[in-house]
């Protein structure tokens, strides 16, 4: 859903039986998507807080599921499911204000069918 943030999560039951390097104890992934227009952090704080809380976020000791998070950078996000695999694509847009082709590709992550391992 539209959550005006990227997120990338490996969804696991609890922490305890959660391990960050191999994803054991994952039960499935989560991706967030971006708005285009609509606002994120970025419009109600200044943008080095929007990123020390980017940090704070993704700290492994206080969320080691969380492989992924942008509260910032307004764009889309391009889910590709396949019998194989899931490709999550988080692209941000250059311009919020008038028309632009410009964009970035700024995080890829891939899941295997079966899997819940985020894999860059």
């Amino acid at each position: 859903g539209d959550t005006h943030s990227s997120w990338a999560f490996e969804v696991s039951k609890g922490l305890k039986e959660y391990n960050a390097k191999t994803g054991t104890g994952a039960v499935a992934v989560e991706f967030g998507t971006p708005s285009i227009s609509s606002s994120n952090a970025d419009e109600r704080y200044p943008t080095d807080s929007v990123k020390l809380a980017e940090k704070v976020l993704m700290a492994p000791q206080l969320n080691p599921h969380l492989k992924y998070a942008n509260l910032r950078d307004h764009g889309y996000l391009i889910l590709t499911l396949t019998p194989e695999q899931a490709v999550a694509e988080w692209y941000y847009v250059d311009k919020l204000n008038a028309p632009s082709n410009g964009q970035t590709l700024a995080q890829r992550y891939v899941v295997k069918n079966g899997a819940t391992k985020l894999v860059q």
